[in-house]
């Protein structure tokens, strides 16, 4: 972190990130009451199952442009509470957190989905590679 080279969590990655700056996990998201919503899809990872929710004031929206992004679902676990520094960016319906970002980092961005497994039939999930790339220093289109 001291190069402030670019991050992007992925899955476990949010949670590791998490963990990393002092915040806590759901162990099992059985334990959550307000559990509405499947969390481990037994479909096909390449489709999305679910909405999230996307904060305007964050760099997510930034990417994406929408307040609405429809992902896929594999955990178990999730983040409970934020670690110091660190903002809630994109939650589900039911109030899971399926994002965060580092409020002072210039790209630190966690995130619960897996984008890999949807740029096929979600392209806009490409966004999210493009700006890390972009951000690392590269170009678009490598």
């Amino acid at each position: 972190m001291e190069e402030n080279k670019p991050i992007l969590g992925i899955c476990r990655g949010i949670q590791i990130i998490n963990t990393y700056f002092g915040g806590s996990l759901y162990q099992d998201l059985s334990d959550f009451e307000n559990k509405v919503i499947m969390h481990n899809q037994a479909k096909n990872p390449q489709l999305p199952t679910h909405t999230v929710t996307i904060e305007r004031n964050s760099k997510l929206f930034e990417i994406f442009k929408e307040e609405k992004l429809l992902t896929n679902s594999f955990h178990h676990q999730a983040v409970k509470e934020v670690g110091k520094g660190l903002a809630v960016t994109a939650r589900t319906s039911d109030g899971i957190i399926e994002a965060i970002e580092h409020r002072d980092y210039p790209f630190l961005i966690a995130i619960q989905w897996h984008p890999e497994m949807l740029h096929k039939s979600v392209a806009k999930m490409n966004l999210i590679f493009s700006a890390l790339i972009v951000t690392a220093g590269g170009k678009k289109d490598e």
